[in-house]
């Protein structure tokens, strides 16, 4: 477990913030019902691709204070 949470630590960037990296969904269009037959992996929320992700930071946040991780 240690090896995951320094990785999850090191992923952290300089503001104490966290991003995604990678991405498997694609926002939906706001036409989506006219491309209904490719909505498969579509999302209907953004979760940020080019910059912090509140979730993400809080979730990571979360793992490191219920470890003690967290300085």
């Amino acid at each position: 477990m240690k090896e995951s949470l320094d990785l999850l630590e090191e992923k952290c960037g300089p503001e104490g913030t966290w991003k995604s990296k990678g991405h498997y969904w694609t926002p939906i269009d706001k036409n989506y019902l006219s491309v209904a037959r490719s909505l498969r992996s579509r999302e209907v929320v953004d979760w940020g691709r080019s910059g912090p992700n509140e979730i993400i930071t809080l979730n990571a946040l979360r793992v490191l204070k219920s470890t003690d991780n967290l300085n």
